[in-house]
C-alpha cells in the first residue's frame, strides 16, 4: 500500500483499475488516496460474447407469457383494470427480482407532504417502512426514502402517453431526504455526507477524476440522483425503437418498455442505450436491477414525518 499527501490528482486522476480506497473531503480540500499497488489490476472491458440462447429462450417465453395474459384479458370489462399490472408482477417482477424486495402500488409522499398520487408499481428498499391500508396488505403509503424504483404500467404506452407523463412528474417532484448513504460502485462502494466521499473497493473502468464538486467516472459524478427512478412499460405501444428514444429524451422516464414489440430504451441515469428483440426484456431486468442495489444504506430520519 502506498499513502501520500500530495494532491491526489497526481495519483487518481484519469485512474482505471482497483482502488482500495479514496477519500475526498470537500471543505478542507484535503485529499487522500490509497491505491492498491500489489499488481496491476489491468483494465475493465466489455467482450463481445455472443449471446446466451438459453437466457433468451427463456426470456422468449415470459415475453409470451404476459402477451398471452393481456390478450385473454383484453375483452373484459373494466372490472380488471389494474390487471396489467398484476401480470408483470405476478408472471415477471415479483419471481426475477432478489427477494428482499418487496413490491406493490399506492402513494408516494416526503417529508415536505409532497404526494406521487397513485404509482402502479413501487419496488421498495429492505430497510424502511411503509404504511399499509387496513386490511390491504399491497396498496400501501410510501416515504420516499423508502422507494427504490417506480414502474408506471399502461396497457398502450403510445395512447396513455400523456397519463405516463403525468405521473413520472409527480414521482420526479418528490423529493428524498438523505443525510448520508452507501452506493454501490464497480463492485464497492461509495459512501458520502455533507462532508466527505469515500470509495473503496471499486474497479474503475473510464476514469476516476475530482473535481470542485466530488468524484467522477467516465465523466458522471458519482453522487447519488436523489430523484426517485421511474420506468414506463406498455404491453402495446410504439413500434419504432427510434420513437422510443425520442419519447425518452423528451421525457424525465428512465426507461421504456413495449413488451409486444421487444423494445427497450434506457435513459442517461443507466446504460443510455437501446434494445431491440428478446434482449430488450433483460436490458429492462438489469437497469431495474441497478435501481434496486442502488443504495445499500442510507441515513435518514422517518420522525421528521411525524
Amino acid at each position: 500500500m502506498v499513502f501520500s499527501t500530495v494532491p491526489i490528482k497526481h495519483i487518481t486522476n484519469g485512474c482505471t483499475g482497483q482502488i482500495s480506497a479514496v477519500t475526498f473531503c470537500a471543505k478542507t480540500r484535503t485529499k487522500v488516496a490509497i491505491k492498491n499497488l500489489l499488481g496491476e489490476p489491468g483494465v475493465m472491458h466489455r467482450e463481445n460474447l455472443m449471446p446466451n440462447e438459453i437466457l433468451l429462450s427463456r426470456l422468449r417465453g415470459i415475453q409470451q407469457q404476459l402477451m398471452g395474459a393481456y390478450d385473454a384479458s383484453s375483452p373484459m370489462t373494466n372490472a380488471t383494470k389494474g390487471s396489467e399490472r398484476e401480470f408483470l408482477v405476478d408472471l415477471f417482477l415479483s419471481n426475477v427480482l432478489p427477494s428482499q424486495y418487496r413490491f406493490g402500488s399506492g402513494d408516494i409522499t416526503d417529508v415536505k407532504s409532497n404526494r406521487s398520487g397513485q404509482v402502479d408499481i413501487v419496488v421498495e428498499f429492505p430497510f424502511l417502512p411503509s404504511i399499509p391500508i387496513a386490511g390491504c396488505d399491497r396498496f400501501r403509503l410510501y416515504l420516499a426514502e423508502s422507494v427504490a424504483c417506480a414502474i408506471e404500467v399502461k396497457s398502450d404506452i403510445s395512447n396513455q402517453w400523456e397519463q405516463a407523463l403525468a405521473t413520472c412528474q409527480k414521482v420526479k417532484n418528490i423529493e428524498r431526504s438523505i443525510s448520508q448513504y452507501v452506493k454501490s460502485v464497480g463492485g464497492g462502494s461509495f459512501t458520502t455526507n455533507s462532508r466527505t466521499q469515500t470509495l473503496t473497493g471499486a474497479t474503475i473502468s473510464g476514469g476516476l477524476k475530482l473535481g470542485d464538486e466530488g468524484m467522477e467516472v467516465g465523466g458522471k459524478s458519482l453522487e447519488l440522483d436523489l430523484k426517485i427512478p421511474i420506468f414506463a412499460v406498455g404491453f402495446k405501444g410504439w413500434s419504432s425503437i427510434d420513437t422510443l428514444k425520442q419519447r425518452i429524451a423528451a421525457s424525465e422516464f428512465d426507461g421504456i418498455l413495449n413488451i409486444e414489440k421487444k423494445l427497450y430504451v434506457s435513459g442517461v441515469r443507466y446504460s443510455a442505450e437501446a434494445y431491440e428483440g428478446d434482449a430488450a426484456l433483460w436490458a429492462f431486468i438489469c437497469d431495474l436491477l441497478d435501481s434496486v442495489k442502488e443504495l445499500n444504506h442510507v441515513d435518514t430520519n422517518p420522525r421528521a414525518y411525524a
